[in-house]
């Protein structure tokens, strides 16, 4: 099985690890601002981590999006969304979640998701799963 990898959400965590699988394999990178993406397309790095040079591997062509059609086709998706904790210590969410519905849209048999966004114990099972398996047509069993 050949692996194409998504990362989602590309801001300090998910910009790097794009830029890390980009030199060994075909990657997306999705971002639901259109802005980041028109950016990072035109090598501009609006937080300063990376140089145009560095967006600019040689020989691979930049895949940044925020159509859901254009990652479909990947198998492991990486999601890297901020989760702010606010006043009352209590976590925003609203990006994670948004990122599974977006998933469970494109998500098929085999594939693999990696949360890389901070959370408490159990956020994966109790929410994240949750809405995965309420907005998608596979089962449990069918993902990793």
């Amino acid at each position: 099985m050949k692996i194409l990898p998504c990362v989602i959400g590309l801001g300090y965590v998910g910009l790097p690890i794009y830029i890390k699988l980009k030199n060994s394999f075909e990657t997306y990178g999705f971002d639901t601002s259109a802005r980041r993406i028109k950016e990072l397309n035109n090598g501009f790095d609006n937080q300063f981590q990376f140089l145009k040079n560095d967006l600019f591997i040689k020989n691979k062509n930049l895949n940044f999006t925020s159509s859901l059609k254009s990652i479909s086709k990947c198998n492991f998706f990486i999601v890297c969304v901020p989760t702010p904790i606010y006043k009352n210590k209590k976590p925003d969410l609203r990006s994670l979640k948004q990122a599974c519905e977006n998933i469970a849209k494109i998500l098929k048999r085999n594939d693999i998701i990696i949360f890389e966004s901070t959370v408490y114990p159990g956020v994966t099972e109790e929410i994240c799963i949750q809405i995965i398996l309420k907005n998608s047509k596979i089962k449990k069993k069918d993902f990793y």
